[in-house]
């Protein structure tokens, strides 16, 4: 009797740890833009605080990417939101056919001077793991001068919101709306390597 208890709570043990769910945390923190004080936007400076943030929660976190929200005409500035994305894949559990796999969002706020780190259980959703490199300072201005003179040359309403965002072989830019009421379309690509818009 008490080996069947036992082997009974084994199993009920080995099946609860399988069961992994990580409750979803919501962070709002103070940071500073630029090492300087001056209104530059400094991602490099922003990124060495986020990750210190980060450390506390997900302690084996790398880096997958980062994105610009904004306004079209607040691009040469940088002013809106910068994302830093983030994924931590654990070693799958006795019995378990898949790692957990942990995804972190620090939305940088460049007015305000805050960030909200955002992390959540994606397990799921079979996300794409992949490692990015880190965005310098020089890249990050880079990508936003192409994308501002781009937009600028297709002659696309300035009030439009944007997205660029890093992909593996290029900057992602994607305008809201896409279609201007002139039918003018702002969406494309930013080469990585030259920072020129990339033919389709």
């Amino acid at each position: 009797m008490k080996k069947k208890f036992f082997l009974f709570s084994l199993l009920l043990l080995l099946l609860t740890s399988c069961n992994r769910t990580t409750e979803p945390i919501d962070v709002t923190v103070p940071i500073q833009i630029s090492q300087s004080g001056e209104e530059i936007v400094d991602v490099e400076f922003m990124l060495v605080q986020v990750k210190e943030v980060l450390r506390e929660y997900l302690p084996e976190g790398y880096y997958r990417g980062l994105v610009f929200r904004g306004s079209c005409a607040d691009i040469p500035n940088a002013k809106g939101k910068v994302v830093f994305h983030f994924i931590q894949v654990n070693t799958p559990c006795f019995l378990c056919n898949k790692p957990q796999i942990l995804s972190a969002d620090a939305i940088v706020d460049t007015t305000l001077g805050t960030f909200d780190l955002k992390i959540r259980d994606v397990t799921n959703f079979y996300p794409n793991t992949e490692k990015k490199p880190e965005v310098s300072n020089e890249t990050f201005e880079q990508v936003l001068h192409s994308v501002n003179l781009e937009i600028i040359n297709l002659g696309f309403d300035k009030t439009c919101k944007v997205d660029i965002f890093q992909r593996k072989d290029a900057w992602g830019v994607m305008c809201d709306p896409i279609v201007d009421e002139n039918g003018i379309r702002c969406d494309f690509d930013i080469d990585k390597e030259t920072f020129k818009v990339k033919e389709n």
